[in-house]
């Protein structure tokens, strides 16, 4: 065979819509954030946009940065054990586990400005003025799916044929991709289609095959947000900051399918397994802003608000792919790999907008509950290529909706001692239109201890959530679904010190 023009790869799909997709899914996965920020922050159910006093301000609320009137440093260490459960065709229920241990937060808060005088009582001027600087990990792409089982009623090759098919043309100009299954004998040319003229192809199977999925997700999202809050009269904080964020996304993509019954070759030298690799890796780094503002109308009521602004990421992308057979006879076919196929593009993600409120009994107890909206169809994305930036934004407005974030959380003192509890549901994105449920649940406790100007706090995090996937597409949609139960836990230990 000649070698091939163009490369087609098959996205990493997680919802039934077509291979123009991939970038709707991609534009979601990168705008979606985790719970994240230092112990005391996640163990109150990340609900922060009230509250103040604490450095996960920083990547949170920029006006509860007005509220030290000491210097505050802190590091937090963040250990995250993930697993997915799912069952793929009658396969009874199979797990799959991965973790990984992750800086998670260091934060500086120096306030610049304090009037002693004002510090303890409400007045009508200007208290202090606080800079702060900090390091914070967003997101994290760490997980691992490794499923398999018999699939007696369609075969990948069928996918194969059928995309061949559409093309119509002859083996010589297929895509690269295409044109390796022709080479590896996964699919042969089938006649010439009378109507259209179209050459059409035939699978080498239809079904009745041992497939095996093994996905390997590495990397994260994290940003640097330089701060400055002001104090006025100890009852109104207003704050800004400018965020630089940076990512780095892999997986590895394996598929098997063996046990292959060739319906057109030599039984005695057919094909009888092949092994698909994708691999996809994405480079970003973006700027943006965040504003806010907290109010104190009495000692034990705070209110807030905050906005985010779009961030506008820069991504590098690389892409390959590999497909090679083996026969009954032990010959291996594996043609030439191609060269990675790179794409630059811009994305840029939605305005995010929160309102908390937060009751105070005291100087014992606390409790905060925070709302955040998001417009996940307001996603955009650039390129040099027309097509896809047409195909992004129609799958993005077919797909996907605005979502409210809710957080709730508290807080209970004992003298040096504090306990905490929180709960966090992040809304579905996805319209009618998709089959997934992309609610998430997160669970959070923890505990902190004061001893003079040092403290230490932890938190434990139980995240989870279900998504689908589909390691290929079929016409009639009979293709395997993965439904699949993926959850986190996750231990946050922060130290840090006033000084």
């Amino acid at each position: 065979m000649k070698s091939k023009k163009i490369l087609y790869l098959l996205p990493f799909l997680a919802f039934p819509v077509a291979v123009k997709a991939q970038y709707a899914e991609d534009g979601l996965k990168f705008t979606q954030q985790t719970l994240s920020g230092t112990a005391r922050y996640q163990s109150i159910g990340g609900a922060h946009t009230s509250l103040g006093g604490d450095l996960g301000s920083l990547s949170g609320n920029p006006a509860g940065v007005g509220m030290f009137r000491k210097c505050d440093i802190s590091l937090s260490l963040q250990y995250n054990g993930n697993q997915a459960n799912a069952s793929y065709l009658a396969s009874p229920k199979q797990s799959s586990n991965s973790s990984n241990f992750k800086l998670s937060n260091l934060s500086l808060a120096l306030p610049v400005y304090v009037n002693r005088e004002k510090v303890n009582e409400i007045s009508n001027e200007w208290v202090g003025v606080t800079l702060g600087i900090g390091y914070n990990r967003t997101n994290d792409f760490y997980s691992d799916y490794n499923f398999g089982g018999k699939n007696a009623g369609n075969s990948i090759t069928q996918s194969y044929s059928q995309q061949a098919s559409a093309l119509g043309v002859p083996n010589e100009d297929l895509p690269l991709n295409l044109g390796f299954a022709y080479d590896n004998y996964l699919i042969d040319e089938d006649g010439v289609d009378p109507n259209t003229g179209k050459i059409l192809y035939v699978p080498i199977s239809t079904g009745n095959v041992d497939q095996l999925i093994q996905n390997n997700y590495k990397g994260g999202q994290s940003e640097t947000n330089i701060v400055i809050s002001a104090n006025y009269g100890n009852k109104l904080y207003i704050g800004g900051s400018l965020t630089f964020s940076n990512q780095n996304y892999e997986v590895e993509s394996f598929f098997r399918e063996s046990g292959i019954n060739s319906i057109f070759q030599d039984p005695s030298t057919s094909v009888v397994m092949m092994n698909q690799i994708q691999t996809q890796k994405v480079n970003g780094s973006a700027f943006s802003g965040k504003i806010g503002v907290i109010y104190r109308p009495v000692d034990q009521f705070r209110i807030g608000g905050s906005i985010n602004f779009p961030t506008s990421w820069n991504m590098k992308e690389d892409n390959g792919y590999d497909l090679n057979s083996t026969t009954k006879n032990g010959t291996f076919y594996e043609p030439e790999s191609p060269d990675l196929f790179n794409f630059d593009y811009k994305l840029t993600t939605p305005f995010k907008y929160n309102v908390g409120a937060s009751y105070f009994i005291g100087k014992q107890a606390f409790v905060t509950a925070d709302f955040e909206f998001v417009d996940y169809s307001s996603i955009k994305f650039e390129s040099s290529d027309f097509d896809t930036d047409q195909n992004f934004k129609n799958d993005i407005k077919q797909f996907y909706r605005s979502a409210v974030n809710m957080h709730l959380g508290g807080e209970v003192k004992f003298n040096q001692l504090s306990v905490r509890a929180g709960f966090a549901q992040y809304g579905n994105p996805f319209t009618d239109n998709s089959t997934n449920d992309g609610k998430r649940n997160y669970y959070t406790g923890g505990l902190g201890y004061r001893i003079n100007n040092f403290y230490i706090d932890a938190a434990y995090v139980n995240s989870s959530y279900k998504t689908t996937y589909r390691p290929y597409l079929l016409n009639d949609f009979s293709e395997p679904v993965v439904n699949i139960k993926q959850s986190t836990n996750s231990v946050v230990l922060t130290v840090g010190t006033r000084f």
